[in-house]
């Protein structure tokens, strides 16, 4: 990947006023930041799927890919983050009830019920989007074939797995 940016051209961070000086400063690439860095501290970024125990403490708490981080083919880390963003400002909402003040025992007990909330669905979560990523990348012989079977699943029978789930999310909403 280094190499791939090596070249790219940095258009930020023009000098002076002389407009020289600037194109100059234009023409610095890349690969100067990149021979400047000492090798042992570029990492790599982990793009797996991870969920972690802890989600808060003290007057910390996380959400979205800092608690739960999923594999990008399923697409759902943005709504994830967006769900737990919703269940904590609930949380942290109810310990303000207006009849007591809010200390850091409730704020954490608030931060503690949000992870309770969220916990099972985003282990879920994660366990699908690593799921997924294996069926659209990997490459053990198993996922290969699994791959295979799944893209060419007749279209007939995909269409009732639809209809059967559109039938089951009516019936949920008309109870509702």
């Amino acid at each position: 990947m280094i190499q791939e940016v090596y070249n790219f051209p940095i258009h930020q961070g023009g000098g002076g006023n002389d407009d020289s000086d600037n194109q100059h400063k234009t023409r610095k690439i890349l690969g100067d930041l990149i021979n400047a860095t000492e090798p042992e501290t570029i990492s790599r970024v982990f793009l797996g799927s991870k969920l972690y125990e802890t989600w808060y403490y003290g007057r910390t708490v996380l959400v979205g890919d800092a608690a739960h981080t999923m594999a990008t083919s399923a697409g759902q880390g943005g709504v994830e983050a967006m769900e737990d963003a919703v269940v904590l400002a609930n949380c942290l909402y109810e310990i303000s009830d207006g009849q007591q003040a809010i200390t850091p025992e409730k704020i954490t007990e608030a931060f503690k019920n949000y992870r309770d909330q969220r916990y099972s669905h985003a282990k879920c979560q994660v366990e699908s989007s690593s799921g997924m990523a294996k069926i659209l990348s990997g490459q053990k012989l198993s996922e290969r074939v699994l791959r295979s079977v799944i893209y060419n699943i007749p279209k007939w029978l995909v269409s009732q797995k639809y209809l059967k789930q559109a039938g089951f999310i009516y019936c949920i909403a008309k109870a509702i």
